[in-house]
């Protein structure tokens, strides 16, 4: 369940914005012509599509997604921690062939990694992938199908197929974090996961 649902806002408002492309569903009032309109929502809700600039995101969203993606990546390593400690086949299962960047210096690893991976992988699975199912109306199997891509990705890469089962469920957390934020919200969620990764391969 995404962030919007939580705060108990309804579906039809996630995607209704795109002109002419979603129709709106009669049952709902608030929708005419593909357009979005004013209830007592908050402000920030009104918009659907939200500009992907840095500048319409406050410093309290700023926050709330580079967290989400700190404690995501915290969460994962944990779980990650266990397994391979516990269960040995874990480790082939999880590293596979290995990506090609695995091997290179370090100045080639973490640029890649902090910069590089989280805006391209964003652009891809979320912007073009996950937007592409958003806009018809189809948010939960944008953000299944997004997630899907995303997990294939890391596999055709190198990785093992633990390691894409593990992705599909972060690209879910960053899926629920581009219906919510955007571009620019995934993107920092994705940066500020991978930057945890960064930080321990220079330490």
């Amino acid at each position: 369940m995404y962030i919007k649902k939580l705060l108990g806002v309804p579906p039809l408002l996630y995607f209704s914005c795109s002109p002419a492309r979603v129709t709106p569903n009669p049952s709902t009032p608030y929708l005419a012509e593909g357009y979005c309109r004013s209830l007592n929502f908050p402000e920030r809700l009104k918009s659907c599509y939200r500009s992907s600039s840095l500048m319409n995101l406050n410093l309290r969203s700023i926050l709330l997604v580079t967290t989400v993606g700190v404690v995501c990546y915290i969460v994962n390593y944990s779980f990650l921690s266990f397994m391979l400690t516990n269960y040995p086949w874990v480790a082939k299962a999880f590293f596979g062939k290995g990506s090609w960047w695995l091997d290179q210096p370090i100045y080639v690893k973490v640029p890649y990694v902090l910069v590089i991976a989280p805006l391209y992988e964003e652009l891809i699975h979320r912007r073009i992938v996950m937007q592409f199912f958003v806009t018809r109306g189809e948010t939960e199997l944008g953000m299944l199908i997004s997630s899907i891509t995303f997990a294939l990705h890391h596999y055709l890469f190198g990785w093992g197929w633990f390691k894409a089962v593990d992705m599909f469920f972060v690209g879910l957390v960053f899926g629920a974090i581009y219906i919510e934020y955007r571009f620019t919200g995934s993107w920092l969620c994705h940066t500020a996961n991978n930057a945890m990764a960064a930080a321990f391969m220079i330490s």
